[in-house]
């Protein structure tokens, strides 16, 4: 990883850049683990095990990449040249994960790349060399909403400042997702279980009869279900760890719950 260091975002969030290569790029990958990438002058998805590989654009004479899914997977961001023999006029553009609904987000006459989405999927930042001047030719960070508007720089140091990544945020229960897009941040839910579908993830969400609290008519649905089965993906709503069986171990996690009302949630806050 090259050198970076933090800069204050939008909204008291932050993100690094680095100003030397970074290898690898964590931004090409969706929640769902589709992984975007640029083959040639296109930019192509395909699943984590390499199959269903499919081009989202096929422009001749037009290079496109560094794509970018959006936090909730259903938008990427990427930069593209007005053809491939100019690099000198890019710009960032946004589509739907299907290739469909393609938006140009900047319009100067520079190179403007490397989108990378902030955690909550409202701002994307990038590089560009739009405010160099005619004896030295050099990259900063700019900011803009999803978008495109408010576009703001950022940085102005000395050499190229390329590459922003956007820190992904506080992770209270270390399962893997932030808290903004964690449906429990209580309990450790990896997979995400929410068997009533209310972006209440079971661990957190103890009201057996939905109607916004933990009480004694919970309880007596919740000892009902107990010793009986549950099957993923959809699990038995009284499977609060989604383990597959009513135990022990949910009768604790629900104890925790009496008296509370479902969350906390990024999903549903």
């Amino acid at each position: 990883m090259g050198a970076g260091i933090q800069q204050p975002g939008p909204k008291g969030a932050n993100f690094v850049y680095a100003w030397a290569v970074r290898p690898g790029d964590i931004d090409d990958v969706d929640p769902a683990g589709r992984i975007a990438f640029n083959s040639g002058n296109d930019v192509y998805a395909m699943n984590a095990d390499g199959s269903a590989q499919t081009p989202l654009s096929a422009t001749q004479f037009v290079a496109e990449e560094h794509p970018a899914w959006s936090p909730d997977g259903t938008r990427i961001a990427f930069n593209r040249s007005r053809d491939s023999n100019n690099v000198s006029n890019v710009d960032i553009y946004v589509m739907n994960a299907d290739g469909s609904n393609l938006i140009r987000l900047t319009t100067d006459a520079s190179v403007d790349s490397e989108p990378t989405w902030s955690p909550d999927g409202a701002y994307i930042a990038f590089q560009s060399d739009r405010d160099d001047s005619a004896t030295v030719k050099k990259s900063e960070i700019y900011v803009m909403k999803a978008d495109g508007s408010a576009q703001v720089r950022l940085t102005n140091l000395p050499g190229d400042t390329v590459q922003p990544r956007w820190q992904s945020g506080a992770d209270s229960d270390d399962d893997g997702h932030i808290n903004v897009y964690d449906n429990c941040s209580l309990a450790a839910n990896p997979s995400q279980c929410d068997s009533d579908g209310d972006g209440y993830g079971n661990g957190c969400d103890g009201d057996m009869n939905n109607n916004g609290s933990v009480n004694a008519q919970d309880t007596t649905l919740f000892k009902a279900q107990l010793g009986q089965p549950s099957v993923g993906p959809a699990f038995n709503k009284a499977d609060l760890n989604c383990n597959g069986s009513i135990n022990a171990q949910d009768t604790v996690l629900f104890r925790q719950r009496i008296g509370s009302p479902p969350g906390p949630s990024g999903v549903n806050p």
